[in-house]
């Protein structure tokens, strides 16, 4: 009988929902690391801009405030997004409830404006466009955007706020490597160093070819998840010589124009959490194992051949847009410490951002 009854409640939503609001736990201390934080990217964003104003050797359109990470951008490309049909009941949820294509922009950046031949994470940013239904932002709740983050890498480097905070001001003191390593042994971190480490020792040649992922969970549905886009098999890549510019190189060279390029493509696969202690939803830093939860797939992200470097006005569309998570339907709520968190500071920084830019801020 007690089987039963524990069967009948893991069934139930209610239980779904109950289970997952124990999964979320809000340290007292979050609001105010959150504030510390977002007021630690903003005064950087807007030293970077009064500091280029003053710089004679900058252009006046490199003269902008940018974003405070995945800062440098190999391009903005159009795609169609692609949900797959007769997915399983656990996965047709959300944006994937029924098969249907959309018109997508994506973004693929390097977490810090430096030369690409420098290891850095990677980004890639999708927006998908035409998406109704209300979404989580408060003013913005009718945009039919919907936006998945992801990096080339499946785990985060920082277990939770006060750990940021603590690495965001070693960064701004010039050393972030005492973060890591400190001359406590209390207060060392070396999960978090292992992971930046195998991070930066990636050897990306052309952005379109690694696979990227969420690295922290978001909903689908009632169930805990995290994302992947991966891509399609069979396809072949475009290297260009060495130089600091030779990711944009690549991916314009993949996607240039020609008789026969029918351009690349991902698959966008979704792991579901089965496992609440080993799948934590609060730390970002243990890896999921594909064993317990495979990664399964829910869409085609298809990238057309096009010349998006000579775009009229991409490069500043490319610069305006604005990419969070929580540009997103209920259904895939971002969840966690760290994803409560990007809320803020993603919001905050767009604002400021566009603001010193004096462009307005919408989704398009």
């Amino acid at each position: 009988m007690k089987i039963l009854l524990i069967t009948a409640l893991l069934s139930s939503g209610a239980f779904a929902a109950d289970v997952l609001h124990k999964q979320e736990i809000k340290p007292k201390t979050e609001d105010a690391d959150i504030k510390k934080i977002v007021a630690t990217l903003k005064a950087g964003v807007q030293k970077q801009f009064d500091e280029d104003q003053k710089n004679p050797n900058l252009l006046e359109k490199d003269r902008v405030a940018k974003r405070d990470v995945h800062v440098k951008h190999h391009g903005c490309v159009h795609a169609k997004f692609r949900v797959m049909d007769k997915l399983d009941e656990k996965l047709a949820v959300g944006i994937f409830a029924k098969a249907q294509d959309y018109d997508a922009i994506v973004r693929f950046s390097n977490g810090r404006e430096l030369d690409d031949t420098v290891g850095d994470v990677r980004g890639m940013a999708v927006k998908i466009l035409g998406v109704p239904g209300e979404k989580l932002i408060e003013d913005e709740r009718d945009a039919t955007t919907q936006d998945f983050l992801f990096i080339n890498h499946h785990r985060f480097f920082v277990k939770n706020n006060q750990d940021y905070v603590k690495f965001i001001k070693a960064t701004g003191q010039g050393n972030p490597f005492s973060f890591f390593l400190s001359w406590n042994p209390l207060e060392w971190h070396l999960s978090e160093m292992m992971i930046v480490r195998a991070i930066r020792n990636k050897g990306v040649t052309n952005p379109l070819q690694p696979a990227y992922f969420t690295s922290v969970p978001s909903l689908m549905g009632d169930t805990p998840a995290k994302f992947a886009m991966k891509p399609c098999k069979g396809q072949k890549y475009d290297t260009v010589p060495v130089n600091k510019d030779q990711l944009q190189n690549a991916m314009a060279s993949q996607l240039l124009p020609s008789d026969g390029n029918k351009g690349v493509c991902f698959t966008m696969e979704v792991q579901l959490q089965t496992d609440p202690r080993r799948m934590p939803v609060e730390d970002s830093r243990p890896e999921w194992s594909e064993r317990l939860s495979p990664y399964r797939a829910v869409a085609k992200l298809e990238i057309p051949a096009q010349d998006f470097l000579n775009e009229k006005d991409g490069e500043k569309t490319c610069q305006n847009l604005s990419f969070t998570p929580w540009h997103s339907l209920p259904q895939h709520r971002p969840i966690g410490e760290i994803q409560r968190t990007r809320k803020a500071a993603y919001l905050e920084v767009s604002i400021l951002r566009h603001k010193l830019n004096k462009e307005a801020r919408k989704e398009p």
